[in-house]
């Protein structure tokens, strides 16, 4: 039996949206194209991972080996991450809708927005919250989900978890919680009402 639920933030609780990249990066093409090339560098990655303490060393890092305006990034990044991303209304108002289910966030996110948490609107929903910086895991990484268990003391089999990144999903399978890939709020909740039902049962 389901018991727990279990979001990733970034795609799935906050949508990615022309509108709130456009807060970002204003019009500019040049900017669009330098914020796509900061999120997909190793650096990045290693942010979220908890390598750096904040976002001024990680961009001391960053811009050490590229040329960019260290002033501009950080405006550009500090919107991104504490401003930009809307709601899914549809798996807000399900999480409301449905309090039988205690539920949880596991992100792959970097300090400068978990700052936001707390004032953001899923916070008071959330039995619980695990993000990579803190615990210098990342998914995929199979020690992340048992790290996650462990502090929460859940069992795998009563945990749904919901990505909208394959790799994540296949992880968290492996260690036999239940998964759902998301790819639009309509799909994801039409999967969690199935699965709801077929608990009930």
């Amino acid at each position: 039996m389901i018991k727990n639920i279990v979001f990733d933030l970034n795609g799935v609780l906050y949508t990615h949206s022309p509108a709130s990249l456009k807060k970002a990066t204003g019009s500019s093409i040049r900017k669009k194209a330098k914020l796509f090339e900061v999120l997909a560098s190793r650096e990045w990655e290693e942010y979220n991972r908890g390598d750096y303490e904040d976002l001024d060393g990680f961009l001391t890092v960053y811009l050490s080996t590229r040329k960019g305006n260290r002033e501009e990034l950080r405006e550009m990044l500090r919107i991104f991450n504490a401003e930009s991303f809307p709601y899914d209304e549809e798996l807000m108002s399900f999480m409301v809708d449905h309090p039988e289910y205690d539920y949880y966030l596991l992100s792959n996110t970097v300090p400068d927005q978990a700052e936001s948490f707390p004032k953001a609107r899923f916070y008071p929903l959330m039995k619980g919250i695990m993000v990579s910086f803190e615990e210098r895991l990342l998914k995929p990484d199979p020690a992340f989900y048992t790290r996650f268990l462990e502090k929460y003391d859940l069992n795998a089999e009563e945990c749904l978890f919901i990505d909208d990144n394959k790799k994540n999903t296949a992880a968290a399978e492996e260690l036999g919680f239940h998964t759902i890939a998301h790819k639009t709020a309509a799909s994801t909740i039409r999967a969690l009402q199935k699965e709801t039902e077929t608990w009930k049962k």
